[in-house]
């Protein structure tokens, strides 16, 4: 599809040179540094989020726990990301996003600015 790619199991640490090279290339040749922000978000268990999309390019690197994204019509193309895969969605794909599982989940996220979430 399109409008998202998924990394599993890079095999590098994200905070090492490796890492932010891979991270780096998920947005292409497009953005510099001074164009994405990176910070760490946790979820706890259970949690669904309602369809929305992201009004730019965004990554997730989990690194701890599993989540579940939905894409496609009705949202029921369901694909679950284990610690260290990653995803990367194109800006205004709909979405949805779910913790499998009662564990919390840690991820850091990447996105081009400006940023916003809109439903979809």
């Amino acid at each position: 599809m399109d409008g998202y790619k998924v990394i599993r199991g890079s095999g590098v640490s994200m905070t090492s040179p490796e890492g932010s090279v891979l991270l780096a290339s998920m947005f292409g040749d497009t953005f510099g540094p001074d164009d994405v922000e990176v910070f760490p978000i946790e979820l706890p268990g259970m949690s669904v989020m309602s369809p929305h999309l992201h009004t730019a390019d965004l990554v997730a690197w989990v690194t701890g726990g599993r989540m579940a994204f939905g894409f496609g019509d009705g949202l029921a193309d369901r694909i679950e990301l284990d610690p260290d895969d990653m995803i990367w969605l194109r800006a205004r794909e709909p979405h949805s996003e779910e913790v499998v599982g009662n564990n919390k989940v840690t991820m850091v996220i990447a996105h081009v600015r400006p940023f916003g979430t809109e439903p979809a």
